[in-house]
């Protein structure tokens, strides 16, 4: 079942949690790029509540969609596609009712977007609904199984719903085009390999296992060749070696799966720069994410890892200001919500965390 909106976004700063300064620096300006290939993006959220509006995953899900379209609209992406897994028809109908709050008259850059809905337990390989979808939390290895579940795509971007699109979603997409034709899945490390302040947490996720060197990757944003892993016969391998590794008394989620498997696979496997997947570790004792500096783009995905949207101060104002982000007619464009927040961060004191590392790493792409 799915559902098909057509989006021009423009934006009202009304989040009652921010005040933001006024940046001292050229105003934002938007980028001449132009495309057109649809951007294919994979959600997976399981609400695991009768009431989906009290979830935290609810919310994480509609930020990260917001995140997306102003993206798109910013970087005169014409074409996103969401495929969105969920866990009930209630969660369902909530998604349509907000997603369609975004459709407005045609004012600003135009972005079709449609939107494609998954039963969650439905798709799931038969016969192995009880082994992988034993909680909410187990609903993420889906994606594992992306290349037989979405059958008529040859590639997607999958995005844990803890994420948020600062960058230009676009040049992501792209990057990915860039890829050697080898090279079916790309994913980010978990941490950057010079890092020890975090040496314990390495050992915690991965120090059992074997794992991609270094330190592990992480799944969070995870491009899968959806017509090359079928014709790799991935599903099939996975399983197996699920099957094989899961009669020891390892503990396994779907990450540490992808990267024992992987481990074994490397040649399939593109390693994206840590900018890609930006965590609370990369910036907050130092930044370590050198590539978020060094790169024209900045950040382009900000990962909220171990709850840092809710525990972390900069990371909260980052999140939270996209989620009280709202689209209106009438309005100033939305370049000015990311004019102001960007703002906010070069006005932090720059104390060699997170808070006061991120200004000039946010946004670079569109000064």
């Amino acid at each position: 079942m799915s559902s098909i909106f057509t989006l021009s976004l423009v934006i009202s700063r009304k989040s009652p949690l921010l005040k933001l300064a006024k940046p001292e620096l050229d105003s934002l300006q938007i980028t001449d790029n132009v495309y057109s290939l649809p951007v294919k993006i994979g959600i997976v959220t399981c609400s695991g509540q009768v009431n989906v509006t009290y979830s935290i995953a609810t919310y994480e899900t509609l930020t990260l969609i917001k995140s997306i379209m102003i993206s798109a609209s910013v970087h005169k992406v014409t074409a996103v596609d969401l495929h969105i897994f969920v866990d009930s028809y209630a969660l369902q109908q909530f998604f349509d009712t907000i997603i369609s709050e975004f459709s407005f008259n045609d004012i600003g850059n135009r972005v079709n977007m449609k939107v494609y809905y998954y039963n969650v337990f439905k798709s799931v390989p038969r016969g192995s609904v009880k082994e992988f979808i034993k909680t909410k939390l187990r609903c993420t290895y889906l994606r594992i199984f992306f290349p037989e579940v979405l059958k008529s795509l040859d590639e997607i971007l999958y995005l844990d719903t803890d994420t948020v699109v600062t960058g230009n979603i676009g040049d992501i997409w792209r990057r990915f085009h860039e890829m050697a034709p080898q090279k079916l899945v790309a994913l980010a490390p978990n941490n950057v390999a010079e890092d020890e302040n975090y040496s314990y947490l390495d050992k915690e996720l991965f120090g059992d296992i074997p794992h991609v060197p270094p330190k592990g990757v992480n799944a969070g944003v995870f491009y899968i060749n959806l017509a090359g892993l079928r014709k790799f016969r991935w599903t099939e391998k996975v399983l197996e070696f699920y099957r094989k590794i899961n009669q020891s008394e390892i503990y396994i989620n779907d990450q540490r799966l992808l990267n024992m498997f992987l481990h074994d696979n490397l040649d399939v496997l593109e390693i994206l720069p840590c900018h890609y997947n930006f965590q609370n570790i990369h910036c907050q004792k130092g930044l370590t994410c050198r590539t978020a500096e060094s790169e024209p783009s900045g950040i382009q995905i900000f990962h909220g890892t171990g709850d840092s949207f809710y525990v972390n101060q900069s990371h909260y104002q980052l999140f939270w200001a996209y989620t009280y982000f709202q689209f209106d007619e009438k309005v100033e464009p939305l370049v000015g919500f990311l004019n102001d927040l960007r703002g906010y961060y070069m006005s932090v004191k720059n104390d060699s965390t997170c808070n006061g590392l991120l200004g000039p790493l946010l946004f670079k792409n569109i000064l």
